[in-house]
Protein backbone atom coordinates (compact mmCIF):
# COMPACT_ATOMS: atom_id res chain seq x y z
CA UNK A 1 0.00 0.00 0.00
CA UNK A 2 1.11 3.42 -1.06
CA UNK A 3 2.19 5.34 2.24
CA UNK A 4 1.79 9.06 1.32
CA UNK A 5 -0.72 11.09 2.32
CA UNK A 6 -0.81 14.88 -0.15
CA UNK A 7 -0.30 13.80 -3.21
CA UNK A 8 0.03 17.10 -5.40
CA UNK A 9 -1.42 16.17 -8.21
CA UNK A 10 -4.85 14.54 -6.61
CA UNK A 11 -5.16 17.67 -4.67
CA UNK A 12 -4.16 19.68 -7.67
CA UNK A 13 -8.05 20.61 -7.89
CA UNK A 14 -8.60 21.87 -4.29
CA UNK A 15 -5.98 24.76 -4.83
CA UNK A 16 -8.33 25.58 -7.92
CA UNK A 17 -11.85 25.54 -6.35
CA UNK A 18 -11.06 26.05 -2.94
CA UNK A 19 -12.07 29.65 -3.13
CA UNK A 20 -15.91 28.70 -4.43
CA UNK A 21 -16.05 26.10 -1.68
CA UNK A 22 -14.27 28.18 1.06
CA UNK A 23 -17.77 30.30 0.00
CA UNK A 24 -20.63 29.85 3.12
CA UNK A 25 -23.81 31.08 1.49
CA UNK A 26 -25.15 33.71 3.03
CA UNK A 27 -28.48 33.53 3.71
CA UNK A 28 -30.95 33.91 6.81
CA UNK A 29 -31.99 30.92 8.57
CA UNK A 30 -35.88 30.35 7.97
CA UNK A 31 -38.41 29.90 10.56
CA UNK A 32 -39.17 26.59 9.65
CA UNK A 33 -41.87 26.07 12.68
CA UNK A 34 -44.33 23.68 12.22
CA UNK A 35 -46.19 24.60 16.14
CA UNK A 36 -49.36 26.37 14.96
CA UNK A 37 -51.93 26.48 12.26
CA UNK A 38 -50.51 29.29 10.39
CA UNK A 39 -47.08 28.39 10.47
CA UNK A 40 -46.47 28.25 6.41
CA UNK A 41 -44.34 31.07 4.98
CA UNK A 42 -47.43 31.07 2.27
CA UNK A 43 -49.89 31.90 4.01
CA UNK A 44 -52.22 30.74 1.66
CA UNK A 45 -51.06 27.07 2.29
CA UNK A 46 -52.23 24.95 4.88
CA UNK A 47 -50.18 23.73 7.02
CA UNK A 48 -49.03 19.71 6.87
CA UNK A 49 -50.64 17.40 9.27
CA UNK A 50 -47.25 15.76 8.83
CA UNK A 51 -45.82 18.23 11.40
CA UNK A 52 -47.51 17.33 13.84
CA UNK A 53 -46.93 15.42 17.08
CA UNK A 54 -49.37 13.27 18.20
CA UNK A 55 -49.87 15.82 21.74
CA UNK A 56 -50.01 18.93 19.39
CA UNK A 57 -53.11 17.57 17.50
CA UNK A 58 -54.91 16.27 20.56
CA UNK A 59 -54.57 19.97 21.61
CA UNK A 60 -56.19 20.94 18.31
CA UNK A 61 -59.10 18.35 18.44
CA UNK A 62 -62.14 18.29 20.42
CA UNK A 63 -62.55 14.78 21.58
CA UNK A 64 -58.77 14.27 21.75
CA UNK A 65 -59.10 10.82 20.37
CA UNK A 66 -59.53 11.98 17.06
CA UNK A 67 -55.95 12.58 16.92
CA UNK A 68 -54.87 9.39 17.47
CA UNK A 69 -57.08 7.86 14.81
CA UNK A 70 -56.09 10.81 12.20
CA UNK A 71 -52.13 9.41 13.14
CA UNK A 72 -53.29 5.62 12.19
CA UNK A 73 -54.49 6.77 9.34
CA UNK A 74 -51.68 9.09 8.44
CA UNK A 75 -48.63 6.23 9.23
CA UNK A 76 -50.54 2.36 9.14
CA UNK A 77 -52.86 3.25 6.34
CA UNK A 78 -50.61 6.14 4.70
CA UNK A 79 -54.02 7.90 3.55
CA UNK A 80 -53.92 10.34 1.33
CA UNK A 81 -57.47 11.33 1.74
CA UNK A 82 -58.86 13.47 4.87
CA UNK A 83 -62.53 12.38 3.21
CA UNK A 84 -61.23 8.98 3.02
CA UNK A 85 -61.10 8.75 6.99
CA UNK A 86 -64.16 7.39 7.51
CA UNK A 87 -64.09 6.82 11.33
CA UNK A 88 -63.94 10.15 12.03
CA UNK A 89 -67.23 12.92 11.55
CA UNK A 90 -67.94 14.88 8.97
CA UNK A 91 -67.50 17.78 11.31
CA UNK A 92 -63.47 16.73 12.26
CA UNK A 93 -63.38 16.20 8.21
CA UNK A 94 -64.02 19.49 7.31
CA UNK A 95 -62.06 21.34 9.94
CA UNK A 96 -58.65 19.38 8.36
CA UNK A 97 -60.08 20.17 5.45
CA UNK A 98 -60.00 23.73 6.19
CA UNK A 99 -57.17 23.96 7.89
CA UNK A 100 -54.41 21.34 6.81
CA UNK A 101 -53.24 18.96 4.09
CA UNK A 102 -51.83 15.71 4.03
CA UNK A 103 -49.09 16.53 0.98
CA UNK A 104 -46.46 19.19 0.26
CA UNK A 105 -44.03 17.22 -1.64
CA UNK A 106 -44.79 15.17 -4.54
CA UNK A 107 -42.44 13.10 -6.67
CA UNK A 108 -40.73 14.40 -9.92
CA UNK A 109 -38.28 10.83 -10.43
CA UNK A 110 -37.76 7.57 -9.12
CA UNK A 111 -34.31 6.00 -10.02
CA UNK A 112 -34.03 2.14 -9.74
CA UNK A 113 -30.26 0.61 -9.46
CA UNK A 114 -29.81 -3.04 -10.14
CA UNK A 115 -28.94 -3.39 -6.67
CA UNK A 116 -32.73 -2.45 -5.60
CA UNK A 117 -31.97 1.05 -4.49
CA UNK A 118 -34.39 3.64 -5.29
CA UNK A 119 -33.55 7.60 -5.30
CA UNK A 120 -36.44 9.80 -5.26
CA UNK A 121 -36.16 12.96 -6.35
CA UNK A 122 -39.36 15.08 -4.87
CA UNK A 123 -40.71 19.00 -5.48
CA UNK A 124 -42.14 21.05 -2.62
CA UNK A 125 -44.97 22.85 -2.47
CA UNK A 126 -42.92 26.32 -3.45
CA UNK A 127 -41.17 24.67 -6.62
CA UNK A 128 -37.73 23.43 -4.86
CA UNK A 129 -36.24 20.15 -5.07
CA UNK A 130 -34.48 17.73 -2.81
CA UNK A 131 -33.41 13.91 -2.62
CA UNK A 132 -33.67 10.71 -0.70
CA UNK A 133 -32.83 7.64 -0.94
CA UNK A 134 -34.48 3.78 0.08
CA UNK A 135 -31.66 1.08 0.46
CA UNK A 136 -33.22 -2.28 0.48
CA UNK A 137 -30.78 -4.97 2.35
CA UNK A 138 -31.74 -8.42 1.97
CA UNK A 139 -30.61 -10.49 4.34
CA UNK A 140 -28.55 -13.82 3.32
CA UNK A 141 -30.65 -17.11 4.32
CA UNK A 142 -30.01 -18.58 8.20
CA UNK A 143 -28.73 -21.61 8.94
CA UNK A 144 -32.13 -23.57 9.28
CA UNK A 145 -32.48 -22.41 5.27
CA UNK A 146 -35.21 -19.67 6.74
CA UNK A 147 -34.42 -15.92 5.02
CA UNK A 148 -34.52 -13.09 7.43
CA UNK A 149 -37.01 -10.09 6.76
CA UNK A 150 -35.43 -7.42 4.76
CA UNK A 151 -34.12 -4.33 6.01
CA UNK A 152 -34.78 -0.79 5.08
CA UNK A 153 -32.44 2.02 5.42
CA UNK A 154 -33.87 5.76 4.50
CA UNK A 155 -31.73 8.23 3.82
CA UNK A 156 -33.28 11.68 4.26
CA UNK A 157 -32.72 15.21 3.92
CA UNK A 158 -32.97 17.71 6.42
CA UNK A 159 -32.36 20.66 3.48
CA UNK A 160 -33.06 21.85 0.12
CA UNK A 161 -29.03 22.47 -0.79
CA UNK A 162 -26.29 23.08 2.20
CA UNK A 163 -23.86 25.52 3.08
CA UNK A 164 -21.11 23.41 4.66
CA UNK A 165 -19.76 23.59 1.00
CA UNK A 166 -17.62 19.82 0.69
CA UNK A 167 -15.18 19.85 -1.59
CA UNK A 168 -16.13 16.46 -2.56
CA UNK A 169 -20.01 17.12 -2.29
CA UNK A 170 -22.12 17.18 -5.19
CA UNK A 171 -24.83 18.93 -2.89
CA UNK A 172 -22.56 21.71 -2.66
CA UNK A 173 -22.83 22.47 -6.13
CA UNK A 174 -26.46 23.86 -5.98
CA UNK A 175 -25.63 26.14 -3.19
CA UNK A 176 -28.56 26.34 -0.09
CA UNK A 177 -31.98 27.07 -0.49
CA UNK A 178 -33.86 26.40 2.66
CA UNK A 179 -34.75 24.48 5.64
CA UNK A 180 -36.94 21.32 5.17
CA UNK A 181 -39.62 21.67 7.46
CA UNK A 182 -40.94 19.06 9.88
CA UNK A 183 -43.88 17.99 7.50
CA UNK A 184 -41.31 17.43 4.83
CA UNK A 185 -38.84 15.45 6.66
CA UNK A 186 -41.90 12.78 7.79
CA UNK A 187 -43.72 12.91 4.60
CA UNK A 188 -40.35 11.55 2.64
CA UNK A 189 -40.62 8.40 5.05
CA UNK A 190 -44.53 8.10 4.45
CA UNK A 191 -44.00 8.35 1.02
CA UNK A 192 -41.25 5.82 0.78
CA UNK A 193 -43.32 3.45 2.53
CA UNK A 194 -45.86 3.99 0.73
CA UNK A 195 -44.36 3.77 -3.04
CA UNK A 196 -43.09 0.57 -1.79
CA UNK A 197 -45.41 -1.10 0.06
CA UNK A 198 -43.58 -1.38 3.28
CA UNK A 199 -46.23 -2.28 5.80
CA UNK A 200 -46.19 0.29 9.00
CA UNK A 201 -44.66 -2.83 11.20
CA UNK A 202 -42.17 -3.47 9.23
CA UNK A 203 -38.54 -1.87 10.43
CA UNK A 204 -36.48 0.66 8.64
CA UNK A 205 -33.47 2.32 9.84
CA UNK A 206 -33.22 6.25 9.54
CA UNK A 207 -30.18 8.05 8.51
CA UNK A 208 -29.99 11.76 8.23
CA UNK A 209 -27.40 11.49 5.77
CA UNK A 210 -29.19 13.16 2.45
CA UNK A 211 -28.91 16.70 1.37
CA UNK A 212 -28.10 19.34 3.92
CA UNK A 213 -26.45 19.47 7.43
CA UNK A 214 -29.15 17.78 10.42
CA UNK A 215 -27.57 20.17 12.74
CA UNK A 216 -28.20 23.19 11.09
CA UNK A 217 -31.66 22.71 11.13
CA UNK A 218 -31.97 20.84 14.40
CA UNK A 219 -35.49 22.14 15.43
CA UNK A 220 -37.49 20.42 12.24
CA UNK A 221 -34.93 17.71 12.24
CA UNK A 222 -35.46 17.05 16.23
CA UNK A 223 -39.40 17.07 15.74
CA UNK A 224 -39.05 14.76 12.54
CA UNK A 225 -37.05 12.21 15.02
CA UNK A 226 -40.21 12.16 17.97
CA UNK A 227 -43.03 11.99 15.04
CA UNK A 228 -41.25 8.96 13.27
CA UNK A 229 -40.24 7.75 16.88
CA UNK A 230 -44.00 7.58 18.01
CA UNK A 231 -45.57 4.29 18.74
CA UNK A 232 -49.16 5.54 17.73
CA UNK A 233 -47.19 6.41 14.24
CA UNK A 234 -44.49 4.93 12.23
CA UNK A 235 -42.75 3.88 15.99
CA UNK A 236 -39.13 3.66 15.09
CA UNK A 237 -37.14 3.88 17.45
CA UNK A 238 -34.92 6.49 17.79
CA UNK A 239 -31.91 3.74 18.31
CA UNK A 240 -32.96 2.97 14.53
CA UNK A 241 -32.11 6.88 13.78
CA UNK A 242 -29.12 8.08 12.80
CA UNK A 243 -28.12 11.95 12.79
CA UNK A 244 -24.89 12.23 10.52
CA UNK A 245 -22.79 15.74 10.82
CA UNK A 246 -20.00 17.69 9.61
CA UNK A 247 -18.94 18.79 12.95
CA UNK A 248 -20.70 21.99 14.35
CA UNK A 249 -19.64 21.35 17.54
CA UNK A 250 -21.76 23.61 19.50
CA UNK A 251 -24.93 21.70 17.68
CA UNK A 252 -23.67 18.99 18.70
CA UNK A 253 -23.28 19.29 22.86
CA UNK A 254 -27.40 20.60 21.79
CA UNK A 255 -28.50 17.48 20.56
CA UNK A 256 -26.66 15.89 23.33
CA UNK A 257 -28.90 17.92 25.75
CA UNK A 258 -32.08 17.06 24.14
CA UNK A 259 -31.51 13.28 24.93
CA UNK A 260 -33.53 12.07 21.74
CA UNK A 261 -31.68 8.89 22.07
CA UNK A 262 -30.57 9.01 18.28
CA UNK A 263 -27.51 7.66 17.05
CA UNK A 264 -24.75 9.93 16.06
CA UNK A 265 -22.28 9.68 13.06
CA UNK A 266 -19.49 12.21 12.23
CA UNK A 267 -18.35 12.70 8.42
CA UNK A 268 -14.38 12.87 9.40
CA UNK A 269 -13.27 12.06 6.10
CA UNK A 270 -9.30 13.19 7.34
CA UNK A 271 -6.66 13.44 10.80
CA UNK A 272 -5.26 16.62 10.21
CA UNK A 273 -6.73 20.00 10.13
CA UNK A 274 -5.02 21.15 6.83
CA UNK A 275 -6.24 18.71 4.65
CA UNK A 276 -10.26 18.47 6.56
CA UNK A 277 -10.08 22.29 5.86
CA UNK A 278 -9.74 21.31 2.68
CA UNK A 279 -12.30 19.56 2.25
CA UNK A 280 -14.60 20.86 4.67
CA UNK A 281 -14.21 24.81 5.17
CA UNK A 282 -16.25 24.06 8.76
CA UNK A 283 -13.05 22.59 9.96
CA UNK A 284 -12.03 26.04 10.00
CA UNK A 285 -14.75 27.59 12.31
CA UNK A 286 -14.91 23.72 14.52
CA UNK A 287 -11.55 21.91 14.19
CA UNK A 288 -10.82 18.37 14.65
CA UNK A 289 -9.96 18.89 18.44
CA UNK A 290 -13.12 20.88 19.19
CA UNK A 291 -15.50 18.21 17.65
CA UNK A 292 -14.06 15.62 19.30
CA UNK A 293 -14.45 17.35 22.62
CA UNK A 294 -17.95 17.14 22.39
CA UNK A 295 -18.35 13.40 20.87
CA UNK A 296 -16.75 12.31 24.37
CA UNK A 297 -19.40 14.18 25.50
CA UNK A 298 -22.08 13.32 23.94
CA UNK A 299 -24.59 10.56 25.74
CA UNK A 300 -24.14 6.86 23.88
CA UNK A 301 -26.14 3.94 24.55
CA UNK A 302 -24.47 1.62 25.93
CA UNK A 303 -24.74 -0.81 23.14
CA UNK A 304 -23.84 1.58 20.43
CA UNK A 305 -20.84 3.39 19.53
CA UNK A 306 -20.46 6.90 17.94
CA UNK A 307 -19.82 6.25 14.22
CA UNK A 308 -17.20 8.20 12.06
CA UNK A 309 -17.32 8.01 8.83
CA UNK A 310 -14.24 8.22 6.40
CA UNK A 311 -14.72 9.38 2.80
CA UNK A 312 -11.36 7.31 0.96
CA UNK A 313 -10.08 9.63 -2.18
CA UNK A 314 -7.96 8.22 -3.86
CA UNK A 315 -4.65 9.25 -3.25
CA UNK A 316 -5.39 11.63 -0.67
CA UNK A 317 -6.19 9.62 2.85
CA UNK A 318 -6.09 6.61 2.04
CA UNK A 319 -2.79 5.57 3.06
CA UNK A 320 -1.08 3.54 6.44
CA UNK A 321 -0.33 7.22 7.69
CA UNK A 322 -3.79 8.13 8.10
CA UNK A 323 -5.11 4.89 9.10
CA UNK A 324 -2.25 5.22 12.32
CA UNK A 325 -3.30 9.08 13.25
CA UNK A 326 -7.27 8.30 12.88
CA UNK A 327 -6.62 4.98 15.74
CA UNK A 328 -4.93 7.61 17.59
CA UNK A 329 -7.46 10.43 17.21
CA UNK A 330 -10.16 7.91 17.85
CA UNK A 331 -8.48 6.55 21.19
CA UNK A 332 -10.62 6.40 24.13
CA UNK A 333 -13.79 6.75 22.48
CA UNK A 334 -16.73 4.17 21.83
CA UNK A 335 -15.90 4.34 18.02
CA UNK A 336 -17.18 2.43 14.70
CA UNK A 337 -15.68 3.55 11.19
CA UNK A 338 -17.49 3.60 8.24
CA UNK A 339 -15.07 3.51 5.53
CA UNK A 340 -17.13 5.00 2.26
CA UNK A 341 -15.33 4.73 -1.42
CA UNK A 342 -15.71 7.98 -3.24
CA UNK A 343 -18.48 8.42 -5.48
CA UNK A 344 -17.10 10.23 -8.35
CA UNK A 345 -19.17 12.54 -10.02
CA UNK A 346 -19.17 15.28 -13.01
CA UNK A 347 -16.89 18.25 -12.15
CA UNK A 348 -14.60 16.34 -9.43
CA UNK A 349 -11.25 15.97 -9.35
CA UNK A 350 -10.89 13.11 -6.98
CA UNK A 351 -11.03 9.40 -7.40
CA UNK A 352 -12.56 6.51 -6.05
CA UNK A 353 -10.04 4.08 -4.54
CA UNK A 354 -8.89 0.84 -5.23
CA UNK A 355 -10.37 -1.44 -3.13
CA UNK A 356 -7.62 -3.40 -1.89
CA UNK A 357 -6.10 -0.09 -0.55
CA UNK A 358 -9.27 0.16 1.61
CA UNK A 359 -9.28 -3.28 2.63
CA UNK A 360 -5.60 -2.58 3.73
CA UNK A 361 -6.62 0.11 5.56
CA UNK A 362 -9.56 -1.04 7.82
CA UNK A 363 -7.52 -4.42 8.38
CA UNK A 364 -4.75 -2.34 9.63
CA UNK A 365 -7.86 -0.57 12.19
CA UNK A 366 -9.49 -4.02 12.62
CA UNK A 367 -6.36 -5.68 13.65
CA UNK A 368 -5.41 -2.83 16.19
CA UNK A 369 -9.21 -3.02 17.91
CA UNK A 370 -11.05 -0.54 16.13
CA UNK A 371 -14.09 -1.81 14.69
CA UNK A 372 -14.39 -0.64 11.03
CA UNK A 373 -16.61 -1.32 8.26
CA UNK A 374 -16.55 -0.87 4.26
CA UNK A 375 -19.96 0.17 3.60
CA UNK A 376 -21.43 -1.51 0.83
CA UNK A 377 -21.71 1.07 -2.49
CA UNK A 378 -25.29 1.32 -3.39
CA UNK A 379 -26.71 2.94 -6.34
CA UNK A 380 -23.93 4.04 -8.56
CA UNK A 381 -25.51 3.33 -12.01
CA UNK A 382 -28.69 6.04 -10.52
CA UNK A 383 -26.66 8.96 -9.42
CA UNK A 384 -27.27 8.07 -5.98
CA UNK A 385 -24.48 11.17 -4.49
CA UNK A 386 -26.60 13.52 -3.01
CA UNK A 387 -28.05 16.08 -5.63
CA UNK A 388 -26.59 14.27 -8.90
CA UNK A 389 -30.00 13.52 -9.87
CA UNK A 390 -31.43 16.90 -8.83
CA UNK A 391 -28.60 18.46 -10.69
CA UNK A 392 -29.48 15.67 -13.95
CA UNK A 393 -33.25 16.68 -14.16
CA UNK A 394 -32.51 20.22 -13.76
CA UNK A 395 -30.29 20.22 -16.57
CA UNK A 396 -32.71 18.40 -18.62
CA UNK A 397 -35.17 21.01 -17.82
CA UNK A 398 -33.04 24.09 -18.48
CA UNK A 399 -32.77 24.82 -14.88
CA UNK A 400 -30.02 27.45 -13.84
CA UNK A 401 -29.57 28.36 -9.81
CA UNK A 402 -29.16 31.69 -9.07
CA UNK A 403 -27.45 31.89 -5.82
CA UNK A 404 -25.12 34.13 -3.76
CA UNK A 405 -21.32 33.72 -2.27
CA UNK A 406 -19.47 35.17 0.24
CA UNK A 407 -16.80 34.97 1.35
CA UNK A 408 -16.58 34.16 5.52
CA UNK A 409 -13.86 34.22 8.74
CA UNK A 410 -13.73 31.79 10.96
CA UNK A 411 -16.07 34.23 12.97
CA UNK A 412 -18.70 34.36 10.22
CA UNK A 413 -18.81 30.97 10.05
CA UNK A 414 -19.27 30.29 13.51
CA UNK A 415 -21.93 33.10 13.74
CA UNK A 416 -23.60 31.62 10.07
CA UNK A 417 -23.68 28.36 11.53
CA UNK A 418 -25.61 28.98 15.27
CA UNK A 419 -28.30 31.37 13.51
CA UNK A 420 -26.73 34.62 14.75
CA UNK A 421 -25.86 35.44 11.11
CA UNK A 422 -27.78 38.35 9.80
CA UNK A 423 -28.90 39.05 5.94
CA UNK A 424 -26.78 40.39 3.90
CA UNK A 425 -27.34 40.80 0.46
CA UNK A 426 -24.80 43.45 -0.78
CA UNK A 427 -22.86 40.59 -1.64
CA UNK A 428 -21.90 39.53 -5.60
CA UNK A 429 -24.84 37.35 -7.16
CA UNK A 430 -24.05 35.33 -9.59
CA UNK A 431 -25.95 32.37 -12.32
CA UNK A 432 -23.90 29.45 -12.57
CA UNK A 433 -24.45 27.14 -15.17
CA UNK A 434 -22.57 26.08 -18.27
CA UNK A 435 -22.51 29.36 -19.65
CA UNK A 436 -20.15 31.80 -18.13
CA UNK A 437 -21.08 33.31 -14.99
CA UNK A 438 -22.26 36.73 -14.79
CA UNK A 439 -22.43 39.19 -12.50
CA UNK A 440 -25.55 40.52 -11.97
CA UNK A 441 -25.77 44.16 -12.48
CA UNK A 442 -29.28 45.40 -12.17
CA UNK A 443 -29.82 45.67 -16.24
CA UNK A 444 -29.22 42.08 -16.26
CA UNK A 445 -31.02 41.07 -13.08
CA UNK A 446 -33.84 43.13 -14.76
CA UNK A 447 -33.49 41.09 -17.58
CA UNK A 448 -33.75 38.09 -15.90
CA UNK A 449 -36.63 38.98 -13.81
CA UNK A 450 -38.50 39.90 -17.06
CA UNK A 451 -37.66 35.94 -18.36
CA UNK A 452 -38.81 34.67 -14.72
CA UNK A 453 -41.95 36.61 -15.18
CA UNK A 454 -43.16 34.48 -17.63
CA UNK A 455 -41.85 30.80 -16.93
CA UNK A 456 -41.14 31.21 -13.15
CA UNK A 457 -40.87 33.31 -9.54
CA UNK A 458 -38.04 35.00 -8.78
CA UNK A 459 -37.67 34.55 -4.91
CA UNK A 460 -36.60 37.94 -3.12
CA UNK A 461 -33.27 37.39 -1.06
CA UNK A 462 -30.22 35.65 -1.94
CA UNK A 463 -31.33 32.49 -4.03
CA UNK A 464 -33.95 31.75 -6.35
CA UNK A 465 -34.65 28.22 -8.89
CA UNK A 466 -34.79 30.25 -12.50
CA UNK A 467 -36.62 27.71 -14.74
CA UNK A 468 -34.98 29.38 -17.77
CA UNK A 469 -33.41 27.86 -20.13
CA UNK A 470 -29.57 28.32 -21.44
CA UNK A 471 -30.05 29.41 -24.31
CA UNK A 472 -32.98 31.49 -23.82
CA UNK A 473 -30.49 33.54 -21.07
CA UNK A 474 -27.62 33.43 -23.89
CA UNK A 475 -30.10 35.37 -25.97
CA UNK A 476 -30.68 38.54 -23.31
CA UNK A 477 -26.79 38.99 -22.85
CA UNK A 478 -25.90 42.05 -24.95
CA UNK A 479 -22.61 43.51 -25.01
CA UNK A 480 -23.11 45.46 -21.93
CA UNK A 481 -23.35 42.57 -19.93
CA UNK A 482 -20.92 40.29 -21.75
CA UNK A 483 -18.08 42.80 -20.42
CA UNK A 484 -19.06 42.27 -16.54
CA UNK A 485 -18.18 38.31 -17.30
CA UNK A 486 -16.63 37.22 -14.17
CA UNK A 487 -15.80 33.96 -15.26
CA UNK A 488 -14.72 31.88 -18.46
CA UNK A 489 -14.40 28.36 -17.16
Amino acid sequence: MKSHIHNNSSLKGIAQTQNNYEDIYAVANEENKDKHISTQKDKNLAASLYGYTLDELSSLLTPSFRAKQIYHWLYHRYERNINAMDNISKATQNFLQSHFTLSQIEIVRIETSRDGSKKYLFRTYDGHSFESVLIQMREKQQKDGIEKPEKWTMCLSSQIGCKVGCTFCFTAKGGFVRNLHTSEIVEQVVVMKRDNHIASHKKVNIVFMGMGEPLDNLENVSKAIKILSDPQGLSISTKRQTISTSGIAPKIKVLGDLNLGVQLAISLHAVDDELRSKLMPINKAYNIAEVLKEVRAFPVDTRKRVMFEYLIIKDVNDDLKSAKKLLSLLNGIKAKVNLILFNPHEGSTFERPQISDVKTFADFLVERGLLCTIRESKGIDISAACGQLREKVAQENGEIVVRSRKKYSQKNIQEHFSGDSTHDSSHTKIIESQIPLIDLTEENRESLQNLVGISGQIIQGDICNVNVSRETLKNTKNKKSSKNCIDKT
